[in-house]
């Protein structure tokens, strides 16, 4: 019987590129957008560390950032946010555009050796800076474990 392969698609952002990771930033508030780009940039140092403890498995996993996409987020925001959603309806990506590099990564075929690496556009990117230290996305999965109390 032939081994079922699966996949882990961790949706992240660009904004991932200009944060550095700071685990002592992850235990409290500091503001929207910062809070935002970290969180993102744990979705790919999670991946990164997840396609290591999956190595020799039929499980892959795989980041991407899905492009900048029409959404409410900018709903509320007053008369700047005219500004903001003229912009937002002229360059952004509609909700199909958006979901093609999820897409691809759940189901290109082989995809299978670039366990942990990041996508756009349906092509992998070069890893973000942010995320190129591996004793620190060692470090996050080791903090992670803590906050949820699991081994």
């Amino acid at each position: 019987m032939k081994k079922s392969k699966s996949r882990i698609v961790n949706v992240s952002s660009l904004g991932a590129n200009w944060v550095e990771m700071d685990l002592n930033k992850l235990k409290r508030y500091n503001d929207f957008f910062t809070d935002y780009k970290l969180s993102k940039l744990c979705n790919i140092m999670f991946t990164i560390e997840l396609a290591s403890r999956l190595r020799g498995t039929s499980v892959t996993t795989y980041s991407l950032h899905p492009g900048t996409v029409k959404t409410e987020i900018n709903k509320d925001t007053g008369l700047r946010g005219i500004f903001i959603r003229a912009l937002v309806r002229i360059f952004f990506k509609n909700a199909t555009e958006g979901a093609q590099t999820s897409i691809y990564c759940s189901v290109a075929n082989d995809l299978e050796s670039f366990s942990g690496e990041h996508f756009e556009d349906c092509r992998m990117v070069k890893r973000y800076k942010s995320a190129s230290d591996m004793m620190l996305v060692k470090k996050l999965w080791e903090e992670s474990e803590k906050v949820v109390k699991i081994e």
